[in-house]
């Protein structure tokens, strides 16, 4: 998700101010890499374990003009 507002300065110069977001909603984004499913028996301690996930929310600022 993003918004920006656009600010005039003079005739010939603007900025933009920009926001950016990923991951809004903060959902768990689980990953299967921790499980190595072909490699692990069915047997083993950890199979099924999940135990690593994607980025958690971030949010990126910026500030561009253009003249």
């Amino acid at each position: 998700m993003g918004i920006f507002k656009n600010i005039r300065m003079t005739e010939r110069w603007h900025a933009q101010l920009r926001g950016e977001f990923f991951n809004t909603l903060n959902h768990s984004n689980f990953t299967s890499s921790g499980n190595n499913y072909p490699n692990q028996s069915l047997s083993s301690a950890g199979f099924g374990t999940i135990t690593t996930a994607y980025d958690p929310r971030i949010l990126q600022l910026a500030l561009k003009i253009v003249f």
